[in-house]
C-alpha cells in the first residue's frame, strides 16, 4: 500500500462513517457497550471516556470464545498480530500496530513482566483459566510507563476478589490429547477478601517445525509431537481498614514444561513468577495515595535430548507512589515516581548483571463543556543510558450527534536489553554497551460513535521509530567478521483501524479490520521493505447467537472467522509466510443455572497455515469443557 493509497483509504473510510453517523444521529436506539478501565491512564475512567483507542477482554469472553491460550485471545482484538513458533506452549510474539515485539508492555496486574534479556514477555506461558480480564491500549504510552510502550500497553488482571462466595471448577479435554482443569473461589469475609485459585494444562502437541529443508526453521529435522505442560496458581488478599486505608496482595506463578524442535536444544522447563502489595490511602474524597512494590521472575532451564544445556534467569524488583488528585468533577491530576531494579542471573556469564531506573512522572486530564483533554510527562533516568524524556498529548471534541473526534501524539522510547548490550562475546557475536534507546513519535486521529444499536469506530495513525537496533557485521567487507548490535535502522508505519460491535435480538455481533504499512527506512539493501513477521491486512468478524431458554436449558451457538494476509519472515522480504482465513465453531448448553457444557471446532475448514516460516499451526481440533459455578452462595 503507498501513500497515496493510504491516505485515500483514510479519508474515505472517515467520510463514509461520518456521512452515515450523521445520517443516524437521529436515532434513539442508541447502545453503549461501556466498562471502567484503568490502563490508558493509571486512573479509572470509562472506556468511552478515553481518549486512547482501548480494548477490554473480559472474562464473560474468553469462556463465550472458549479460547485455551492468552495469544489467541489477544489476537482477536484490533491492530494486533502474533508469531506463533509451533503450538500450545512455544515461543510467541506481539506485534501491536506493526511496531516490534519488543515495543509493547506487558503488565500483570501492574507489575512489568519482559524478560530483561529479551525484552519481551512469555505471554504463551500463561493460564488463560486464571485471567479475569485484559486491557489494551493501542498507541504509544511512554509518558506513563516508560521503556517498551512504543506500540501499546497490554495489562492482565488475575482471577479478583468479590464480595459474595464464588467457588468454580473447570474440567475439559479434546484433540491432540489434550485435558485440562482448574477451580478456585473468591469471595470476603467481614474486613478481608480474597481468590484462590490453580490450574493445570496438559496437551501431547503436534510437530511444531518442519525446517530442516534449507537449513531453515529450527535447523533439525524431528517428525514428532511437541507437547507442553503447564501446572498455575494465583492468590489475592484485600483487608479495608476503613474508608481510609486499604491494603491488597497479588500472587501468580506458572511452571512449565514445552518441548520443541531444535538442533542445540529441544526442551525447556520455565517458571514465571510475580507478586505484589499496595497500600492505598483515601484521606479525602478528591485525593488518594498509593504505595505499591513486587517481584517478578523469568526462569528457563534448557535441555538437548535430555541433557541440560544452560539457564536464563531475570529478576524485576519495583516500587511505584502514586498520587491522584481530583479537582473536581472535570479535571484530575495524577503523579508519582517509580523506581525499578532489573537482575540477570543462570549460567551465561553477563558482563554487566543489574541496572536501576528511576522516573517520575505528571499527569492532567480536564473536561470543558465539549471538549476533552489529556496531557502527560514523564523523565526516565536510567543507570544504562542516562536520561530519556517523553510525553503526549490528546484532545477529543463531543458534537451532538453522538460523535467523537480525537487528536493525539506521543513519543516513547525502548531501552535495549541485556542481550544487546552485555551477552559474552564469541567468534560470532559481539554484544554492544554503547547502544541508545529505540526511539518513536506518533501521531493518530481518532472518530468514534455510538448508534442504531452499533458501537464504531475509525483510527488513523503515523508511527516513526528511530534508532532501531539491528545485527549487523562489524566489518561488512569481511564475511568472517563477527555480528554485532547497532542503531542503524529507522521504521515508518502507517494504519487503520476499523471496529464495530452490536448486541440485537439475541445476536451478539463484532468485527475490527487493521490495515497496516510497516516500512523499513533504514539506508541499504532493506530500504521499503515490508518488516518481518507483519501481516498488512487482519480481519476478525465474531458473531454468537442466544437460541433462547427452554425447559431442558439454554443454547448458544458461535463463531469466529479470522483472517491475515501474507508476511515476510525475513529484513530482505525474500522468505513469503502465505495469508490464511481460518473459522472456529462454538456451542453451549446450559442444562441449569450452575453447570455450562461447551463444545468448539477450532480450524472448521483445516486450513494449514504458518506465522513463523516452517513452523506449523493447529490443523482442526476439538475442544470440550464442563464448567461448574454454583449461584446459591
Amino acid at each position: 500500500m503507498n501513500r497515496h493509497q493510504f491516505l485515500n483509504v483514510l479519508l474515505s473510510a472517515i467520510s463514509l462513517s461520518t456521512t452515515t453517523v450523521y445520517a443516524a444521529a437521529s436515532s434513539n436506539n442508541v447502545t453503549t457497550l461501556d466498562t471502567m478501565f484503568v490502563t490508558a491512564t493509571r486512573t479509572a475512567i470509562s472506556t468511552n471516556a478515553s481518549l486512547s483507542p482501548v480494548s477490554v477482554i473480559t472474562r464473560e469472553d474468553i469462556e463465550r470464545w472458549q479460547v485455551t491460550s492468552v495469544q489467541d485471545a489477544l489476537q482477536r482484538t484490533p491492530g494486533i498480530s502474533i508469531a506463533n513458533s509451533g503450538g500450545q506452549g512455544k515461543v510467541s510474539s506481539i506485534f501491536l500496530r506493526g511496531t516490534n515485539s519488543d515495543h509493547v508492555l506487558v503488565l500483570i496486574d501492574g507489575q512489568r513482566v519482559a524478560s530483561a534479556t529479551t525484552a519481551s514477555a512469555a505471554i504463551e506461558q500463561l493460564p488463560i483459566e486464571l485471567i479475569d480480564r485484559i486491557e489494551i491500549v493501542r498507541g504509544p504510552r511512554a509518558s506513563l510507563y516508560g521503556s517498551e510502550a512504543i506500540g501499546g500497553v497490554i495489562q492482565i488482571f488475575t482471577r479478583q476478589k468479590t464480595d459474595a462466595i464464588k467457588p468454580y471448577a473447570i474440567v475439559g479435554g479434546g484433540s491432540d490429547k489434550t485435558y485440562r482443569a482448574a477451580g478456585g473461589v473468591s469471595g470476603s469475609i467481614n474486613n478481608l477478601s480474597f481468590s484462590l485459585n490453580a490450574s493445570h494444562y496438559h496437551t501431547n502437541g503436534f510437530n511444531a517445525c518442519s525446517g530442516i529443508l534449507n537449513k531453515a526453521g529450527c535447523f533439525d529435522n524431528e517428525p514428532d509431537n511437541d507437547g507442553y505442560l503447564r501446572t498455575a496458581g494465583s492468590a489475592q488478599l484485600g483487608y479495608t481498614f476503613n474508608d481510609f486505608a486499604k491494603l491488597e496482595g497479588n500472587f501468580l506463578q506458572t511452571n512449565g514444561n514445552t518441548k520443541f524442535d531444535g538442533s542445540f536444544q529441544n526442551r525447556g522447563k520455565t517458571v514465571n513468577q510475580v507478586y505484589g502489595g499496595k497500600l492505598t490511602l483515601t484521606p479525602t474524597d478528591q485525593l488518594d495515595i498509593s504505595i505499591s512494590g513486587g517481584r517478578s521472575k523469568d526462569e528457563s532451564d534448557n535441555f538437548n535430548n535430555g541433557k541440560f544445556t544452560g539457564s536464563f534467569v531475570t529478576r524485576r524488583v519495583s516500587t511505584l507512589t502514586q498520587v491522584n488528585y481530583r479537582v473536581n468533577d472535570d479535571h484530575e491530576l495524577t503523579t508519582g515516581f517509580e523506581y525499578w531494579n532489573d537482575l540477570v542471573g543462570g549460567t551465561t556469564n553477563y558482563s554487566e548483571k543489574s541496572r536501576d531506573n528511576k522516573a517520575g512522572f505528571f499527569q492532567y486530564q480536564g473536561r470543558y463543556a465539549a471538549v476533552d483533554w489529556l496531557a502527560g510527562i514523564r523523565l526516565d533516568n536510567n543507570e544504562q543510558f542516562g536520561n530519556n524524556l517523553t510525553g503526549d498529548i490528546a484532545i477529543g471534541y463531543r458534537f451532538d450527534s453522538g460523535i467523537k473526534v480525537i487528536g493525539s501524539y506521543g513519543s516513547a522510547f525502548k531501552a535495549p536489553s541485556f542481550n544487546e548490550l552485555y551477552f559474552p562475546d564469541s567468534q560470532f557475536f559481539k554484544s554492544n554497551p554503547n547502544l541508545n534507546p529505540e526511539k518513536s513519535q506518533s501521531v493518530e486521529l481518532q472518530i468514534r460513535g455510538s448508534h442504531y444499536h452499533i458501537d464504531w469506530s475509525v483510527n488513523g495513525y503515523w508511527t516513526w521509530v528511530n534508532n532501531l537496533i539491528s545485527t549487523v557485521q562489524l566489518d561488512p567487507a569481511d564475511v568472517t567478521s563477527p555480528f554485532t548490535s547497532a542503531n542503524v535502522s529507522d521504521a515508518r508505519i502507517r494504519g487503520l483501524e476499523l471496529t464495530a460491535s452490536t448486541h440485537l435480538y439475541g445476536f451478539e455481533i463484532a468485527a475490527n479490520v487493521s490495515l497496516i504499512d510497516p516500512t523499513d527506512r533504514s539506508s541499504g539493501a532493506t530500504h521499503g521493505n515490508v518488516l518481518p513477521r507483519r501481516p498488512e491486512r487482519m480481519f476478525t468478524f465474531n458473531l454468537d447467537r442466544s437460541l433462547g431458554n427452554y425447559r431442558i436449558g439454554s443454547f448458544t451457538l458461535g463463531t469466529t472467522v479470522r483472517g491475515e494476509s501474507r508476511r515476510f519472515d525475513n529484513a530482505f522480504n525474500s522468505t513469503r509466510v502465505g495469508g490464511f482465513v481460518t473459522v472456529d465453531l462454538r456451542g453451549e448448553y446450559r442444562p441449569h443455572p450452575d453447570w455450562v457444557i461447551q463444545a468448539k471446532v477450532g480450524n472448521l475448514l483445516d486450513k494449514k497455515y504458518e506465522k513463523v516460516r516452517y513452523f506449523n499451526q493447529d490443523d482442526r481440533n476439538f475442544l470440550f469443557t464442563l464448567r461448574y459455578t454454583p449461584q446459591g452462595f
